[in-house]
Parts: C-alpha cells; structure tokens; sequence
C-alpha cells in the first residue's frame, strides 16, 4: 500500500485530480480513525488534496526524498512494514490487521499464546470492534459497568449511523465523477445528510454525558426517559410537590385529548415524584 501511495502522489499527471484525492483517501481511510478522514470525505477542492497529501505522507512516514527516488517496480522494504505495522494493529483494515498479528504470532516465543491472542482479537472478521475501540478511548465511560445501558447502546447506533453516512458520501463521489443527473445527487445529498445529522446528535449526547460527568442531555428520543429521571432527581420536596400536581393535571389533559405517549410519559414522571416524596420525604400522598 505505501508504494500503491507514493506511485499516486508522484505521478500528478497520470490521473485527474479528483480521481487521485478519492483514491488517496481511500487507502488513508482503511489505515486512519473517522475523526481524521471526516473533513476529506465532504468532498474534493485542490486545497483538500494537498492537504491530504501531507497528512498521508506523515502517517506512512514518507519523505519527499521518498517521492523523487521512487520506482514503480519498487517493493516494500520490511522496514516500512515495520513503520505500517504499528499502525495497522491500532487503525489498519483488515488483512492489515491479520498480516500484522501473523508477524507477531511468527516471533512469539509462545505459538499457544499468539494463537489464544489471535482467536480472541478476531479484528479481522469484525471491523465494527476496531471503532468501538476508538470510541471508548475517546468516551472512556463506556467501561465503566455503571454507565447506564441506553447510553452504551448509543455508541453501536453511532457506529451505524456513520457507515451509512460513508456509503452514500462514497454514491455522491461516484455520480459526481460519472456526471450523474442533480435529481439523484439531490436524492443522495438528503440521505447522506440525515445519517449525518443522526451521528452528529448521538455524538452531542455522548460528548455532554463525558463532559458534565454523567449528566443526560436527553435530545436523542432513547433518553428522553432517562432526562426526566434526572429532572425529577434534581428537584428539592417544594419543587417536587409542585410537580406532582403539574403532572396529574398533564395526565388528565393528555388522556381526554387521546394522546397515549404523552400520558405515558407524565404518568412515569408522577410515579418518580411520589417515590422520592414517600421514601425521602415521608410525605402523605392523598
């Protein structure tokens, strides 16, 4: 793959700029995070690439010395395996990952141990792990067995969210270079945003729940619940009182006008508010 990237970078005049940006940042997404390659995947300008071509040569170590010497019937050395390797263990794309952990299980001095450390990393056969990898280094709460499990469900919705955004931004990219009638980039561009906007709502939970220790932000419809929880468990007994009578009333209103999830959501707030007044409070609730 290094040398599939110096050839690319080298060779500016063999491909149309825009075909060499998506094919560059093709192969830096398969070895990089989705915090890195995000702001490249919104598409083509030549500024873009050349930023691209910078970050690409710092992440594979390659000099501009690489550059002018090269020669397509170059090979990799095993020292530049030996660059790559580290980071295909933490970033790479599959066979990456598989080539690496043969390496290290070759010059393990225990074959039984590589072989137990081999079958329980799987990475190869599960690309989803190496995100939720990323994703607990970057909301360390997630290993906190504490952390409640709505919250923790959020990070495989993210997960989802972000590969559909990819696999439609990738359908733009190809109408775009096929030249593509507006309907269907008008049609692709609505997709891609949705799924972008559903990623980007999930993150604003997690990013508030890691940054406020613990507190729920509740925009996301799974954690509407747990925000009332918190708002209930936030109040002093006069405020709880007054919000007793408040939900019964919401209760009565929203039942005559048949509006059941309103009622259910009233009904599971008033139950809290008369838990905490009856075993903290011991107040008589008539």
């Amino acid at each position: 793959m290094r040398n599939e990237i110096i050839k690319l970078i080298k060779n500016e005049e063999s491909k149309r700029d825009k075909v060499r940006y998506n094919e560059l940042l093709r192969m830096y997404a398969d070895e990089t995070s989705v915090r890195q390659v995000y702001h490249y995947q919104l598409g083509y300008t030549p500024q873009k690439l050349e930023n691209l071509i910078y970050d690409i040569k710092k992440h594979f170590y390659i000099s501009d010395k690489d550059v002018a010497v090269f020669k397509e019937d170059d090979e990799d050395s095993p020292m530049d395996e030996k660059k790559s390797g580290v980071q295909g263990i933490v970033f790479g794309n599959g066979n990456e990952i598989k080539k690496t952990l043969d390496k290290f299980k070759e010059l393990s001095a225990s074959q039984k141990k590589a072989e137990e450390t081999l079958a329980a990393l799987k990475l190869d056969e599960n690309p989803d792990v190496m995100e939720g990898l990323k994703l607990r280094e970057e909301y360390p709460f997630l290993n906190d067995e504490n952390t409640s499990t709505e919250i923790k469900a959020l990070v495989t919705d993210k997960i989802t969210a972000y590969k559909k955004y990819a696999a439609v931004h990738a359908d733009i990219l190809e109408a775009e270079n096929d030249n593509d009638a507006e309907e269907k980039l008008y049609e692709l561009a609505k997709s891609a945003l949705a799924h972008f906007e559903v990623n980007q709502i999930i993150k604003k939970e997690l990013d508030f729940y890691r940054d406020s220790e613990g507190r729920i932000l509740g925009k996301h419809p799974s954690l509407e619940y747990l925000r009332l929880k918190q708002d209930v468990y936030d109040m002093q007994e006069v405020d709880l009182v007054k919000a007793r009578v408040n939900s019964q009333k919401n209760i009565h209103r929203y039942d005559k006008e048949k509006k059941p999830e309103h009622v259910a959501r009233w009904k599971y707030k008033l139950e809290l508010i008369e838990k905490r007044l009856k075993e903290e409070f011991n107040h008589p609730l008539n």
